[in-house]
């Protein structure tokens, strides 16, 4: 089932991986790790800044199961709020910090207290 569902994921996720996300800390380790080839990066690197993070979701998104799940590693290490995103829904703090400030607004400290563990019963329902 996940085989072809990461694909959904990261083309659902991409305007959110195109506002939080630089290949700067990315590209390196992705090669180590071999999520992208030699000729990937090269290819990655030509293109104009704005471009590069979506040639790179292109790139992933056209690799196995397995490649995506090295390249979850790899984004663990150098962004692992998109993880929280890709897997709990949790926006990336550039998008979530004015909906959360908004929020927490007209919440009192309870309420918030209340929802904040909702990844730890997330993680304890799916473990």
């Amino acid at each position: 089932m996940m085989e072809n569902e990461y694909k959904k994921i990261l083309e659902r996720l991409r305007v959110k991986f195109l506002a939080c996300v630089t290949t700067d800390r990315l590209l390196s380790p992705l090669l180590v790790s071999h999520v992208i080839s030699s000729d990937e990066l090269q290819t990655i690197q030509n293109e104009p800044q704005s471009q590069k993070v979506g040639k790179l979701l292109d790139v992933v998104q056209r690799k196995d199961f397995h490649v995506f799940k090295r390249f979850c590693v790899v984004l663990e290490t150098t962004f692992p709020y998109m993880l929280n995103c890709m897997f709990l829904g949790v926006e990336p703090p550039a998008m979530a910090s004015a909906r959360l400030e908004k929020a927490n607004q007209n919440k009192t400290e309870n309420e918030v207290e209340a929802n904040s563990p909702r990844h730890i019963k997330f993680l304890a329902r799916h473990s």
